[in-house]
């Protein structure tokens, strides 16, 4: 009877290996769950630190593009302006084609005027000459 109580049968050995083997499982279960616990942790942590990266990346591309925004208004602005140079410049090229064509047209005006002053002074010499002609013949006959 006493020696009952020291040494286990057969059942209680049975017993504690299957005991023995649900804590073991147990272990390897909360060991599994403590590694997998860990590796989200540590990949908690990258993504928390990956996000953090991809943020001050995200704030700076924001500032370029502001940047960017800013120089394209600018240069709109630009633009804009140079479009009315252009258009003031095209404009005064009209005048300016307008106002050569007209000094062309009194040039030739001119030249025409001055040939007529040519073809007069040409008719009034002759005149004169065929008047002192006259004069002369008209001086003899009263002469005579």
């Amino acid at each position: 009877f006493f020696f009952f109580f020291f040494f286990p049968t057969k059942i209680q050995k049975k017993k504690n290996s299957k005991i023995d083997e649900k804590v073991e499982e147990l272990e390897e279960k909360l060991n599994k769950s403590y590694e997998d616990l860990t590796l989200a942790a540590k990949l908690g942590q990258t993504l928390v630190e990956k996000n953090e990266e991809l943020s001050n990346e995200n704030q700076v591309l924001i500032e370029e593009n502001n940047e960017l925004n800013h120089k394209v208004n600018t240069l709109r602005e630009r633009v804009s302006l140079l479009k009315e140079a252009h258009q003031k410049i095209e404009e005064a090229d009209r005048e300016l084609n307008e106002k050569e064509k007209k000094i062309n047209e009194l040039i030739q005006k001119n030249q025409a005027g001055e040939r007529m002053i040519k073809e007069l002074k040409n008719d009034f010499k002759l005149i004169n000459e065929k008047y002192s002609k006259i004069k002369q013949q008209n001086d003899m006959y009263k002469k005579q």
